[in-house]
């Protein structure tokens, strides 16, 4: 009788504990001020005659519970093979640099989704090389500009320090180019019908806590 009395009670000591940790291991899904985190998306494509690549790193800081605040690279490159005799081999590469502001505004089921709304501002640089077939001469031209965004995202975590990232809806875009040879030229954009299914439009990406 002794060995079961202990035997339950072990075994109520065991499962009183992994309750705690269960408990514990909930209360640290979403983020705290002092919070750390990097995220980021990669795309690569490649078909017959052409390929791209593009990486978009991010590294935030929470200032308090809901606000954080950071910076971001934008790398990529792409290349398209010439498709008829009078068409050029296009290569172009671009980097970019940025700083953003982040709000938290809504947490769902103990924190693991985590809805936000983000507002970046950076620079770009765009260099673009078209290989024309002699005796048409080759065309050289980059393109340096800036950029400012309103986001909305989601961020759903699977553990405590792993999420997945939605972009769902770009709001407010303006982009402003000034290329080397060539006008300089602005284009703004904005979006406010968020219900004809944004993830129609959502990036994707990851981010780690820490």
């Amino acid at each position: 009788m002794k060995k079961i009395l202990l035997s339950v009670a072990a075994i109520f000591a065991f499962g009183f504990a992994n309750a705690q940790d269960t408990v514990k291991s909930e209360s640290e899904y979403g983020f705290a001020k002092g919070n750390m985190y990097v995220e980021g998306s990669l795309s690569v494509k490649s078909d017959d005659d052409s390929n791209s690549f593009s990486f978009n790193p991010k590294f935030g800081y929470m200032i308090t519970d809901q606000i954080s605040i950071g910076g971001d690279l934008d790398i990529g490159s792409s290349k398209q093979d010439r498709i008829g005799a009078l068409d050029p081999d296009k290569k172009s590469s671009n980097w970019g640099i940025g700083a953003f502001a982040r709000y938290n505004f809504l947490e769902l089921n103990n924190k693991r989704f985590v809805a936000y709304g983000e507002v970046g501002l950076g620079f770009s640089s765009t260099k673009v090389e078209e290989d024309y077939i002699d005796p048409i001469p080759d065309y050289d031209d980059t393109s340096n500009g800036i950029k400012a965004n309103v986001d909305l995202g989601i961020n759903y975590f699977i553990t405590p320090r792993f999420a997945a990232v939605f972009v769902v809806a770009n709001v407010i875009s303006y982009n402003n180019e000034n290329p080397e040879h060539g006008d300089s030229t602005n284009s703004f954009s904005m979006d406010i019908n968020l219900f004809n299914n944004p993830f129609d439009q959502a990036q994707f990406g990851l981010l780690y806590k820490f």
